[in-house]
């Protein structure tokens, strides 16, 4: 997030002043655009057709795309060497892990990736 707000702040301050009280007064208005739509009950529900456990996202008609997910993610990890595999102590039951599947969308709201 630091990222994003630097990079706000070198465009603004690069602004004349005129344009900056205008992006301020744009920004004001999209948050309570935003606000009235979520009071009113409006509010954006993507994630509502985002499977919430694996055997959702096997059986849903994207499967194919929520496995590829899933394999970039393992292979990604993989890539980077984010574990070693090691046999766990004697009595110790490991920390099990669970998926979360997001579809990474456009302005206009059109799914540009599947994430897992």
């Amino acid at each position: 997030m630091n990222g994003i707000l630097d990079v706000r702040c070198l465009v603004l301050a690069t602004m004349t002043p005129e344009l900056q009280k205008q992006h301020e007064y744009m920004v004001v208005y999209e948050m309570i655009q935003n606000l009235k739509e979520i009071l009113k009950g409006k509010h954006d529900n993507r994630d509502q057709d985002e499977p919430k456990t694996y055997q959702e996202a096997v059986s849903s008609p994207d499967s194919e795309k929520w496995l590829e997910a899933m394999r970039s993610e393992m292979d990604s990890m993989s890539e980077n060497q984010v574990w070693t595999l090691v046999k766990p102590p004697e009595g110790i039951k490991p920390i099990g892990c669970k998926w979360v599947f997001k579809k990474k969308t456009d302005m206009d709201g059109n799914v540009q990736t599947y994430k897992g």
